[in-house]
């Protein structure tokens, strides 16, 4: 049977073809391809509308299960600590343990409630954040949240200028205590020139100065460099321009030593020897003459030695001069760039103060050239001098043993070289001015105002509050409060992101804690308290001690160094004020010629006399009065002769100005914020054991968490992901 070829795509012409037998079989061809096709068609799209079906329901499961996770989540953070939330208004959950069993609870009942065909695999919490993460960020973000949207925001125009006064107080008070810092270091260049003053010129002294007694200068006791003058002694041999010096020393022990009558002595006696015709005693030098030349020679040899031992003890000072010189320089330096990095926070007045004072004292740090003294130039005439003293104890030796005839000719040689280097010898750069001694008084330096920062430091509590008995004697002994975490229980710190953050929380603070200022009485006077684990909470955020007392006297002590600094501001800029304390200061070491030295003396008069108008202030506060931030002339209260007399009692209590809250909120403002959330939680966890609830601790609550469910569905062997996660911070 012969085969049939169809050809599908063949075309019918005309009618004839399209009647043929042909064009039929084309027509059923392509007839049974459109049903092929048809089948493919209806095929797919019934199987994307399959799949679009099982999607949606898919989907609709998907949806279900997170909903369920949510529900569960919310369900588990609603047990938050009531009367935290009430007292705080924190929320916080404990038991993170727990809390895994019973979100697994509470999605497998929700579950349950919207499908039998998908249940819970698997659970993991990966991220827990604790109350005390990251120094109690989490806290911390919900206290802002608490205060941004009640009604507080009006608080920031109010303290929007506290924490520039504070930084500006800050500056000064730092750049002040530098300034006075640098006495210490140039003490140590006036010590050595003290010192110099006495192995050089013979005038016993301290680190404070020249001895005095009775109007006069009194002795070393001791040797000295310009005890040795060849020739005829008087003031300008002995290149002494203060007639009370020169007495004193001249009719003393230790007067000085005319060399030349010593050397012609001891030439009278070689000559006289030549005379003696005792041939006997010449042989065994036993003769007047042989005695006299060894008292002389021992004289010579005592000055020698003595002399050089003084000045190699003067040259040991004038090294240790150089080496605290070098050390005050420095010092110096380093003050040139924190007076640069201050500029902005001290204002451009007293910036000028302070440049203009520190200028005094670099010049001063750097040159030699004092009154007292000239530094170099004793030292090159201590350097020449030694050379004629070494070169005239060789010569010295030669001559050591017992005169007798056969020596004379040698003796005579030997004495030549020491005569032509003793009469070298020179006091003309040994020169010390005593011009600005005044010799009426004793003077103590500075002694006497360290002795009142001292006894201000040491002391300011009592000086504050009248009766120390009052101050509450409570304390506690907990070793597991939120501010004695350390290291990994806290991680990083947190950063202040705006200021005005920085102010409402402080508020916050203020709100919900007690401070020292809460328990004063209508007189003044401080209260004590039967209840609570400590009085003074905002004390204790603050400083973070184990005791009332502890706290209130840190805090009165930063708190001093507030009104140090504004207090020191006002003065640097009292032209009479300052003059007070510069005059007091030359009074006390201008006798040195360092007006770097007087410079710092008088900023550490300065900052005395602030600190004790600071201890003025603080009494005002602790009575429940109030003090201006700057001071003025109408408003300063401590003269620098109370300051001397150490008399602190109060004359004026100005009505305007700051409170001791205020003064609080300065305080909390520089206060390192991670520290002060710290012991915000603390405080929190103090009075909810006050509460009853003794076990609570920050370290065992939870702000947020963040995980993994696992879930399967019955008709299949795969897992559905769900990520999980709550938080009370927003």
């Amino acid at each position: 049977m012969k085969q049939r070829i169809f050809k599908p795509y063949q075309i019918c012409d005309n009618r004839k073809d399209r009647n043929s037998g042909s064009c039929k079989a084309t027509r059923k061809t392509l007839t049974a391809q459109i049903t092929i096709l048809a089948s493919i068609s209806i095929t797919i799209v019934l199987s994307l509308l399959i799949t679009l079906v099982r999607s949606a329901a898919d989907s609709r499961l998907n949806t279900q299960i997170k909903q369920a996770c949510i529900l569960s989540a919310e369900s588990v953070f609603a047990a938050y600590h009531n009367d935290c939330l009430e007292e705080f208004g924190i929320f916080l959950l404990k038991d993170a343990s727990k809390n895994e069993a019973k979100l697994s609870k509470y999605i497998n009942t929700n579950l349950s409630d919207v499908s039998s065909k998908v249940y819970l695999d698997g659970l993991n919490i990966t991220d827990y954040q604790y109350a005390t993460s990251n120094c109690g960020e989490g806290v911390y973000e919900e206290i802002l949240s608490y205060m941004k949207y009640g009604i507080y925001s009006d608080l920031v125009d109010s303290f929007k200028n506290s924490e520039e006064e504070v930084k500006r107080a800050k500056a000064t008070k730092e750049i002040s205590e530098d300034m006075a810092g640098l006495e210490e270091d140039l003490v140590e260049l006036d010590v050595n020139v003290l010192r110099l003053l006495e192995v050089v010129e013979g005038i016993d002294t301290t680190d404070d100065g020249v001895v005095i007694k009775n109007g006069k200068p009194q002795l070393a006791k001791k040797s000295y460099a310009k005890r040795g003058i060849y020739g005829e002694i008087s003031m300008s041999s002995a290149n002494i321009d203060n007639d009370k010096v020169y007495k004193v020393l001249n009719s003393s022990d230790y007067a000085y030593i005319n060399l030349e009558e010593i050397v012609d002595d001891m030439y009278t006696c070689l000559e006289e020897l030549e005379l003696i015709t005792d041939e006997e005693s010449n042989a065994n030098g036993n003769n007047s003459y042989a005695n006299i030349f060894k008292r002389d020679y021992d004289k010579l040899e005592e000055y020698l030695t003595d002399t050089k031992k003084a000045n190699e003890e003067a040259m040991g000072y004038i090294k240790a001069y150089y080496n605290s010189q070098d050390t005050a320089s420095k010092s110096v330096d380093d003050l040139t760039t924190k007076l640069s990095n201050n500029k902005e926070s001290l204002g451009q007045e007293l910036y000028d103060s302070f440049a203009g004072d520190y200028e005094e004292i670099k010049n001063g740090v750097k040159n030699n050239e004092r009154k007292l003294c000239n530094v170099d130039l004793i030292k090159e005439a201590i350097t020449s001098n030694n050379i004629y003293l070494n070169n005239a104890e060789d010569k010295l030796s030669c001559i050591k043993e017992t005169l007798t005839k056969d020596k004379i000719t040698e003796y005579k040689s030997s004495l030549d070289s020491i005569k032509s280097n003793l009469s070298k010898i020179s006091n003309k750069n040994l020169k010390f001015d005593y011009s600005q001694i005044d010799f009426s008084s004793s003077s103590s330096g500075l002694s006497k105002i360290k002795k009142i920062i001292s006894t201000l430091q040491e002391g300011y509590l009592g000086l504050i509050i009248d009766d120390v008995s009052t101050i509450s004697d409570k304390s506690i002994n907990y070793k597991d409060l939120a501010n004695s975490l350390s290291g990994d229980e806290i991680k990083t710190e947190i950063s202040l992101k705006d200021t005005k953050d920085n102010i409402f929380y402080n508020e916050y603070l203020t709100m919900h804690f007690k401070d020292a200022a809460d328990f004063l009485d209508e007189d003044g006077k401080l209260k004590k308290s039967d209840t609570g684990q400590l009085d003074y909470m905002i004390e204790f955020i603050l400083c973070g001690n184990s005791s009332d007392k502890e706290n209130l006297s840190k805090t009165l002590f930063e708190m001093s160094g507030i009104r140090e600094g504004m207090n020191l501001a006002y003065l640097l800029t009292d032209s009479t004020k300052k003059a007070e304390a510069y005059t007091l200061a030359l009074s006390l070491v201008g006798f040195t010629g360092c007006e770097a030295a007087v410079r710092a003396g008088q900023y550490l008069i300065l900052s005395a006399w602030a600190y004790g108008e600071s201890i003025m202030d603080l009494r005002t506060l602790m009575k429940g009065g109030k003090v201006p931030l700057v001071k003025t002339k109408d408003n300063w209260q401590l003269s620098l002769t109370n300051l001397l007399d150490s008399n602190f009692t109060n004359n004026k209590n100005d009505d305007k100005g700051l409170a001791y809250e205020d003064y609080l909120r300065m305080l909390l403002l520089v206060k390192n914020l991670s520290k002060k959330n710290l012991g915000t939680m603390a405080a929190m966890e103090l009075q909810m054991i006050d509460m009853g609830h003794t076990d609570f601790r920050m370290k065992d609550y939870i702000v947020s968490f963040k995980g993994e469910a696992s879930f399967k569905k019955s008709s299949k062997t795969s897992s559905y992901k769900q990520e999980i996660s709550y938080s009370y911070i927003n």
